[in-house]
């Protein structure tokens, strides 16, 4: 599943395959209202947690739309109002293109608005770092909605499943600004991580 020419473009046509990162991260947990009377920095505030198991190696689509049902179930929120999706993708093809599939089916499926929620993954600038994957995208979302910027896509060109005009959600290939009406009620981010074991798990953050 190694990419030849030592590129990781999740998402892309062009990607051939993941590159192998190394790290470690921690973050750490506090009950919102200790948080707050602590006078602590809150980067991010986990809304729901939704998990699902599958056949090994390969998550399936049902999986994936399981794990995001019982996440916004938990949450309470409506994933009409998640402004950027964090998500597993290494840049093996065949795996990139059944993530996009099954979020696409998923947030259409609840009428999401057209291109109103855009896709990254963090494997295209660190790799593929193994146990430690799952908890680099938990850090790059909360970072997301702390800076209020939406991180790019890097390495995008033509992406493996080009979404359609209508479709709900956009792969952006360079960072930009987070900007949205305060009145419409909080930033709000999912974190996607799809595991060897064929499991999916997906976190909602505001």
């Amino acid at each position: 599943p190694f990419s030849r020419s030592g590129n990781s473009a999740p998402f892309s046509e062009a990607a051939d395959g993941a590159i192998i990162g190394e790290g470690a991260c921690a973050v750490v947990l506090k009950r919102l209202e200790d948080a707050e009377r602590d006078g602590d920095r809150i980067y991010a505030v986990i809304r729901g947690i939704g998990t699902a198991s599958g056949d090994t190696v390969a998550f399936g689509d049902d999986v994936y739309r399981q794990a995001l049902e019982k996440a916004y179930s938990d949450a309470g929120v409506a994933p009409d109002t998640i402004g950027f999706i964090e998500a597993g993708a290494d840049g093996i093809r065949e795996n990139d293109r059944r993530e996009a599939a099954a979020l696409t089916s998923y947030f259409a499926s609840v009428n999401v608005p057209v291109r109103s929620c855009a896709v990254s993954s963090i494997k295209g600038d660190i790799g593929h770092s193994g146990a430690a994957s799952g908890l680099a995208s938990l850090i790059r979302g909360c970072l997301a909605l702390y800076h209020e910027i939406i991180p790019g896509c890097r390495g995008l060109e033509t992406p493996v499943s080009a979404p359609a005009e209508s479709s709900p959600l956009h792969f952006p290939r360079s960072s930009r600004y987070w900007l949205r009406n305060r009145l419409e009620g909080p930033r709000r981010a999912g974190v996607s991580i799809c595991c060897i074991d064929g499991s999916c798990s997906h976190v909602v953050l505001e």
